[in-house]
């Protein structure tokens, strides 16, 4: 009792009650728990099995959210991409933001500062040294499509350094676009790579590039039981032991979903299945990745009022479409 600081000015339920005193402590602790939890997150109310829209009008907003979610390893970190309201094809508006968390809560959302122009799908390194991004070649920029580099930018004590071109991952080659690219933590690099077929309609496939004997080997097409129909921004797990992505096939609900395959003995894949109502609908989802603690799963979703935006759900959502 002297534990729970009991005395004659403790009220009389808690002085006759210890055990409500206990459960009075364990509950606060529990709300303490749930508040750090909600601050991990940008201050958010922490999802379940039904999919929110994540920080509607501070990150989600009336434009165009066109990446995946990047968290810092630490978590004090958000990066990502948004194309401005309306469109403009010709001149590719894309920024990317982030947030960082301070002392005295999340920084408003800022953009990028990037001498090269404008960047798209940001991407951490598996230790967070550096910020690898998409950008336009410009020795291309009159080319249709212009030609798309990937850069770096090393993290510096106080901010970032200046964006090189990446000499040693591969080149986005002309006639061809990315949306997505993602690291395993052994450093195979996975994309999505899409281009316009025979009748003129844009088709995507998805790309490994392993790293091996200190570079990047040729990237080689993931077999057909993933790139069957149309198939863009793969998220891979760390341990490369699932593979989540969006995809136009047989069975979808709308207009792609996302869908997961598990690693198999022969270094191959399973059957994607698709990940179910409870993640997909009759929009679009796509840009699929998962919080470094693995607790969450965040996504964009298109709504006609918005056009994408982002969703997050409990990552416990994984597995159950085997059930």
């Amino acid at each position: 009792m002297n534990a729970l600081m009991i005395s004659k000015k403790t009220p009389y339920i808690l002085r006759s009650f210890p055990w409500f005193a206990v459960f009075l402590l364990c509950a606060h602790l529990m709300m303490l728990a749930s508040l750090q939890a909600d601050q991990l997150y940008f201050n958010q109310t922490i999802p379940g099995l039904t999919a929110q829209c994540f920080a509607p009008g501070l990150v989600s907003t009336q434009n165009l959210e066109h990446s995946r979610m990047i968290f810092s390893g630490n978590m004090q970190e958000m990066f990502w991409a948004t194309v401005p309201v309306p469109i403009n094809e010709e001149t590719d508006e894309t920024r990317i933001y982030y947030v960082r968390k301070m002392l005295t809560g999340w920084s408003n959302p800022e953009i990028l500062s990037l001498p090269v122009g404008n960047g798209r799908s940001p991407v951490l390194s598996p230790d967070d040294s550096t910020l690898y991004f998409l950008a336009t070649d410009p020795a291309s920029k009159n080319e249709i499509p212009p030609r798309q580099l990937i850069f770096q930018v090393d993290r510096l004590k106080n901010g970032w350094g200046l964006p090189q071109p990446c000499s040693t991952l591969p080149i986005i080659t002309q006639g061809k676009m990315t949306l997505a690219f993602c690291f395993a933590e052994n450093r195979n690099l996975y994309f999505d790579l899409g281009g316009p077929d025979e009748n003129g309609r844009w088709r995507w496939k998805i790309y490994c590039a392993e790293f091996k004997d200190g570079r990047y080997r040729e990237a080689k097409l993931l077999d057909d039981r993933i790139n069957l129909g149309n198939n863009q921004t793969p998220f891979i797990a760390p341990d490369e032991s699932f593979i989540i992505f969006s995809s136009w096939r047989e069975g979808n609900l709308g207009g792609g979903d996302l869908y997961i395959a598990y690693r198999i003995k022969d270094g191959g894949w399973n059957e994607p299945v698709n990940l179910g109502t409870l993640v997909n609908t009759g929009a679009q989802e796509r840009f699929p990745g998962l919080t470094p603690d693995g607790k969450y799963l965040f996504f964009t979703r298109s709504r006609k009022e918005t056009k994408d935006d982002f969703y997050w759900i409990d990552a416990e959502i994984i597995g159950k479409e085997k059930q």
